[in-house]
């Protein structure tokens, strides 16, 4: 996708001997849950006056605290899976891209 590394801010290994082990990185915040929340504050939101994201993306419960910290968002692109975030389907900046679940494609 020809990005920069700086602009990736996933879930982060430790190196041993030139090799990833499974640790996860020390003194870096993980992409889970309330992570996702203090990355773009960290990392996104000083770049851009301080403003939230114009769009998030989720499709877990685990994408629950970001899609719902900013209010300033426009639009919240919900993955939908059965049951889940169910919650936040009336909101009215939610765009939903439905799956078949026997098939796994995007409807």
């Amino acid at each position: 996708y020809n990005l920069s590394k700086d602009n990736i801010y996933g879930m982060r290994l430790e190196m041993k001997d030139g090799k990833y082990i499974s640790q996860y990185k020390k003194n870096y915040t993980q992409t889970q849950t309330q992570g996702k929340v203090k990355i773009i504050n960290e990392f996104i939101k000083p770049k851009y006056n301080f403003k939230g994201p114009i769009l998030v993306g989720g499709d877990s419960s685990g994408d629950y605290n970001m899609l719902t910290e900013y209010k300033d968002t426009q639009n919240l692109l919900l993955m939908k899976r059965e049951g889940k975030l169910d919650s936040l389907t009336k909101d009215s900046r939610v765009i939903i891209q439905k799956r078949n679940p026997q098939t796994d494609q995007r409807e």
